[in-house]
């Protein structure tokens, strides 16, 4: 083989690999899943339902985190991906729900380092993610940032697995969480800023009207007066 050649051969081995990676992926795609996934996906959607209407709160960070991991189930429970994601995400969303039943308080913020079937995707995102949770408080934007956070692994599935044209709307609304998690932030945090106040004019005072004097008249004895 001489060296012009050596690229084209390269390309063509690339070539070959990619199209392996996605025929291994169409082969566990579209499978009829079993029954009882979804069935653990609903209990753990009533589960979390609870904890949103109680003490928890919807917006809480956790919980926002095991619900759009419970999305990401649902989706993919449809797809009949048999690649293990699924009861990944299932196992990620469990995981947290316990913890806040159990009223754990050192739940950890982190994420999976190593998801099975997902890639890094936009390594920019994540880094204004990390910027995001640097700061201690990021309370306002929780919720929206949890949710985010997910679907940014969400998208490096579907990048995987089907490309990045196929990933690309995935990203989007990653991207859209992440965005509306620093707007609230922002606000939250912004400061304070006193109005100024308009200087009152000083109201005149009135003057207290005087009475007239009373005036006597004195008559002489000598006034006559008609009857």
């Amino acid at each position: 083989m001489n060296k012009l050649s050596q690229p084209t051969h390269f390309a063509l081995i690339g070539s070959v690999l990619a199209l392996l990676c996605t025929l291994s992926f169409s082969l566990v795609a579209g499978v009829d899943l079993p029954a009882k996934y979804l069935d653990e996906i609903v209990a753990l959607q009533r589960r979390a339902d609870t904890l949103a209407f109680g003490s928890v709160g919807s917006n809480n960070y956790h919980l926002a985190k095991a619900r759009t991991w419970l999305d990401m189930a649902t989706s993919e429970y449809h797809e009949g991906d048999g690649s293990g994601v699924l009861q990944a995400a299932v196992i990620q969303a469990e995981t947290l729900i316990a913890a806040l039943e159990n009223k754990q308080t050192n739940i950890s913020v982190d994420n999976p380092a190593d998801f099975p079937g997902s890639e890094i995707v936009r390594a920019d995102v994540w880094d204004k993610v990390a910027a995001i949770k640097s700061k201690a408080d990021y309370k306002c934007g929780q919720r929206p940032l949890a949710e985010g956070e997910v679907q940014l692994i969400w998208a490096g599935h579907e990048k995987v697995e089907s490309g990045w044209s196929h990933a690309e709307s995935y990203m989007r609304m990653a991207e859209n969480s992440i965005s509306e998690a620093q707007t609230a932030i922002n606000i939250c945090n912004a400061p304070v800023v006193a109005l100024p106040t308009k200087p009152v004019a000083p109201v005149a005072a009135i003057p207290t009207p005087i009475a007239p004097a009373a005036q006597k008249i004195t008559l002489s004895g000598d006034a006559l007066f008609a009857f």
